[in-house]
């Protein structure tokens, strides 16, 4: 487990992520997820295309500086300079859709950093990038993706100074006419499955059920006798 600690002394505990197994895709399987490290030295994910004895490398546009002003005015109103961001986003949860790997962005939003939050896909077919970015994620980092063929589900969270922070919120997006749907929640959102019309999903407090437009909370308590019950801890709203 990762802990990580926000103001007013909350500690957060979330699974360590496992190691990257996703499988080579695109034409004639060239195509994989590889890490390169970034000017900062840490490991960045980057899609990698095999050419013969040689590997082709797409990395993850950022965004434009105009983007960027016009989408992070808390950043801007919180000291980072309108004219001199640094900006470093990159491929974080991911997803393989035949020849495309869908996937949020993720960003450290501290210390003079900064990003906008979007999520979308790279296309081996055509070797490109296809970037969507609602007015919802823009100040969020990405903590889980679900594909499905109507919507895609995202989990949001600050990914700050402080270490992790939940975004009070999960995502709907309508693959047809691109609309938001806007859950509230209080926890990290990890893997996500789903039984029929319910989706379950995993929580760093928990175990949160959707079903229709209504989340249900629940926990893992202990009772004096010393048995194990889950307990609903009450429902989400939706705006």
């Amino acid at each position: 487990m990762e802990e990580s600690s926000v103001p007013g002394g909350r500690v957060y505990r979330t699974p360590v992520p496992p190691a990257n197994v996703t499988p080579a895709f695109g034409p004639r399987k060239r195509f994989r997820l590889a890490t390169e490290k970034n000017p900062d030295g840490h490991e960045s994910p980057i899609v990698v295309e095999k050419v013969g004895p040689k590997e082709k490398m797409y990395r993850l546009p950022q965004s434009e500086l105009k983007t960027w002003q016009l989408a992070r005015q808390d950043d801007i109103a919180n000291g980072i300079p309108a004219d001199q961001p640094l900006i470093s986003e990159e491929i974080g949860p991911h997803q393989l859709e035949g020849d495309r790997l869908w996937f949020g962005k993720t960003f450290y939003n501290g210390e003079g950093r900064t990003g906008v939050g979007g999520f979308g896909y790279f296309d081996a077919a055509t070797r490109s990038y296809h970037l969507y970015s609602p007015a919802e994620i823009h100040r969020w980092s990405v903590s889980a993706i679900r594909l499905e063929p109507d919507f895609i589900w995202l989990g949001l969270y600050h990914f700050g100074e402080y270490g992790g922070d939940p975004g009070d919120l999960f995502l709907r997006w309508d693959r047809k006419s691109e609309e938001v749907r806007r859950f509230n929640v209080s926890s990290f959102i990890g893997p996500m499955a789903r039984h029929h019309d319910t989706l379950y999903l995993g929580a760093s407090d928990g175990i949160l059920v959707l079903r229709g437009d209504e989340i249900q909370s629940y926990f893992v308590d202990r009772t004096a006798d010393g048995r194990y019950q889950i307990v609903p801890r009450g429902e989400g709203t939706v705006r």
